[in-house]
């Protein structure tokens, strides 16, 4: 059974990074499915070619890396380690407070304590020393 190849070209994930920035938790899903479908079908040896060169999965990760934020990229690779810390800043919003991502530059205003859940951690706000539980989702790790 012969294998399709396939060609990306810049547009292709210069668009998805376009729909990332909407900050909706459905297209950023949509962009990650996408790009894990694309990862898969490298894993399993189909040609997958981006300005006409060949994408191995050490080149495909690299590409994420060049185009995505970390939290894109660890969509796709959800077992991939981190070789660094990774902080995020308490911020405030019409609907109340949101804990956004901010890179690997540590900040002061919160500590965290302990996960309480998979989705639930213990945060302390460290100006105010209170102690509140924050709902991590993908929807808080947005860049902007």
């Amino acid at each position: 059974m012969a294998t399709q190849e396939v060609n990306f070209d810049e547009t292709f994930f210069t668009n998805i990074e376009e729909c990332i920035k909407y900050n909706s938790i459905g297209t950023l899903n949509w962009a990650i499915h996408t790009l894990t479908i694309i990862r898969e079908r490298i894993d399993v040896g189909q040609k997958v070619k981006y300005k006409n060169i060949d994408l191995t999965p050490d080149t495909y990760q690299e590409l994420l890396h060049e185009h995505y934020g970390i939290y894109v990229v660890k969509g796709v690779y959800p077992k991939m380690s981190l070789k660094h810390k990774v902080y995020f800043k308490l911020e405030n919003t019409e609907n109340g407070m949101n804990l956004i991502y901010t890179g690997q530059e540590e900040n002061k205003l919160f500590r965290w304590i302990a996960d309480i859940n998979e989705n639930e951690s213990l945060v302390r706000v460290l100006p105010t020393n209170v102690v509140t539980s924050e709902t991590l989702s993908l929807a808080h790790l947005l860049l902007l």
